[in-house]
């Protein structure tokens, strides 16, 4: 919508406030919106020279960009205003002035923020790449003709990408268009309050043995760490306390009744009685069953307005589905272990290869996969809610080089018209090798499912690694044929718990494999040295720390070689190698582990 007419009526800022550009809130502008003019001027003081100032609207205003649910706004796009839905975004021009707004709602507030930076990326080429480069790119002017709004509505209402750089940075959260539990409501919020749970894993949240176990010791099977499903007392109580979290919680939408993280269940005769008709997928959904049916009655004398979701994990022990396999489909084996009409399944892909695709039936761990997703489908129909993984949780230094497979993936997701979608990443400590890549093309999938990963890739590399671009697009190019060549001849697969023969072998990355990788690094470190950044020379470090990790699963380190490991672990701010929520630095460990040979195990 760029023109260079001369005398057409259109939108105009320049550099050095040639053309004063204001931004207009309304009189009543909430927070949120406050902010969004925030990152406006402060994304045009970085390109143009000057930050416009922030006013509040009124009639006559000319070359300024109204931002959120202002009087303008509604008086020239009401129609596309009252149908927006949760988060998307609307920007519009009407040749004097441009608009950017969303519409807020009891649980989220982050369309005009999102719109903000819709603005920003279409039509001055701003970028967020990492929570340390942001690309402002210089230009002289920009003009804009009338345009009709264009809309941009999320393809998944709950965008969840678990990893360090969002965590602990919220405004790079907000900007990736992130929804997760760490965005503050200033910044339009996150998962909270339409999530209310703050453990999913919550069995003993409910009934804590420290508050139970006394009386009731059968309640509790110790070495399995899980609840028994055929005590109805249990049930009781889990409703009593859901029911309390219900009104506590008037604005929440979904509420987890969700298994502990262990992989077995009860193991009493009552339970294995139930397994054995029902399946222990089955035990387990009669079980919330049970509960759901109350909080129903319950809602229907007290809230039937409300829109309330009971979610429960199909995860480990209860991740298949209790149906059998027919001709037509698919048939539950009990009509009792069909999910009552208030269930969500939270489906987790806990023990698939992302490598290949997850309907990729050729690949031995994923061959059951469509099965059970499409199992689960037949029970609940679009109440599925999906977690995946983007790491391995045992290593977290090997580059989890699941990109031939993500678009394929979220496709998937978008196609089953999943709303709820968590994507688990190394979430404890930053600066893991390939995590700032990770969090930019998974955070823009989250957002368009169908975005082009190849172009996200090539895009963050130029964005991020700038003078070292092509030598670090050299470096992965070398990884990712090695890793196609192995799935070829031999078969290549990328877990979540790799065991190290399956990872560290000479076969897989020998030491010529190893010296080319090693040779694209040294070349990217001649770019940053030409270029005198040490920022730069930083980000090449990270990814020298997954080619020294796997060289040193192969063959033992020196003192020497293994201090300096560490050395540069710290110096890119890396203390932690697997999945470990313990505060301090366990890098100490890794040498350890390293010098006397041992195995890595999780």
């Amino acid at each position: 919508m760029c023109s260079n007419e001369e005398g057409s009526a259109m939108f105009k800022i320049s550099r050095n406030n040639a053309e004063k550009c204001r931004i207009a809130l309304s009189k009543t502008a909430t927070k949120e919106e406050k902010f969004a003019a925030e990152e406006l001027a402060e994304a045009i003081d970085a390109i143009f020279g000057y930050a416009p100032r922030v006013i509040r609207e009124r009639k006559g205003l000319k070359n300024t960009i109204f931002v959120g649910e202002t009087d303008a706004a509604r008086k020239l796009y009401g129609d596309t205003y009252r149908t927006l839905a949760a988060d998307e975004t609307a920007v519009a021009c009407d040749g004097a002035n441009a608009y950017c707004f969303g519409r807020a709602n009891a649980h989220t507030s982050a369309g005009s923020i999102y719109a903000a930076y819709d603005f920003l990326e279409k039509f001055l080429g701003v970028r967020y790449f990492a929570t340390d480069e942001t690309l402002y790119p210089a230009r002289e002017r920009l003009e804009l003709d009338a345009f009709a709004p264009q809309r941009d509505k999320p393809d998944f209402d709950i965008r969840w990408y678990l990893a360090a750089e969002t965590r602990l940075d919220p405004k790079f959260a907000v900007r990736r268009r992130i929804k997760d539990a760490y965005v503050p409501d200033l910044m339009g919020g996150g998962v909270y309050p339409k999530v209310e749970s703050k453990q999913f894993h919550n069995f003993y949240e409910f009934v804590s043995p420290a508050e139970y176990r006394e009386k009731h010791p059968q309640w509790f099977d110790d070495k399995a760490g899980q609840l028994c499903f055929s005590e109805e007392g249990i049930v009781d109580v889990v409703t009593e306390k859901l029911i309390r979290k219900i009104q506590e919680n008037p604005q929440s939408v979904y509420f987890v009744v969700g298994q502990n993280d262990t992989t077995t269940p009860c193991g009493c005769e009552r339970c294995k009685k139930q397994y054995a008709e029902y399946t222990e997928t089955g035990a387990l959904v009669r079980f919330v069953n049970k509960i759901a049916r109350r909080v129903q009655c319950w809602q229907k004398n007290h809230c039937p307005e409300r829109d309330i979701r009971v979610v429960t994990f199909a995860y480990y022990f209860g991740h298949r589905p209790p149906v059998v396999k027919t001709e037509n489909g698919f048939s539950p084996i009990d009509a009792s272990v069909v999910p009552e009409k208030n269930v969500y399944i939270l489906f987790a892909a806990i023990d698939y290869c992302f490598y290949h695709k997850l309907e990729d039936a050729s690949c031995e761990w994923n061959k059951e996969f469509t099965d059970i997703f499409r199992g689960w489908q037949s029970l609940v129909g679009e109440r599925m809610m999906f977690w995946s993984y983007s790491t391995n949780y045992a290593h977290y230094f090997y580059p989890f080089w699941n990109f031939a497979s993500l678009s394929a993936n979220y496709k998937l997701l978008k196609d089953s018209k999943i709303e709820f979608v968590i994507d688990h990443g190394p979430c404890e400590g930053a600066r893991m090798p390939l995590s700032e890549l990770h969090t930019y093309v998974h955070s823009a999938l989250l957002w368009r499912a169908d975005a082009d990963v190849d172009a996200l890739v090539d895009e963050f590399v130029r964005g991020y690694y700038k003078e070292c671009a092509e030598e670090v697009n050299a470096f992965f190019r070398l990884f990712s044929r090695r890793l196609e060549k192995e799935d070829k001849e031999n078969g290549y697969h990328l877990r979540l718990y790799h065991l190290p023969r399956e990872m560290f072998s000479k076969t897989l990355f020998d030491g010529e494999t190893i010296a080319s990788f090693s040779n694209a690094l040294n070349a990217a470190y001649a770019k940053a040295d030409a270029a005198g950044s040490a920022v730069l020379r930083r980000r090449v470090w990270q990814l020298e720390i997954a080619v020294l990790f796997l060289k040193y699963m192969n063959e033992k380190p020196s003192e020497e070689e293994a201090e300096n490991f560490v050395k540069l672990c710290r110096e890119c701010g890396v203390a932690k190698y697997k999945e470990d929520w313990r505060d301090g630095d366990y890098i100490e460990d890794l040498k350890e582990l390293m010098l006397n040979g041992k195995t890595l195990e999780y």
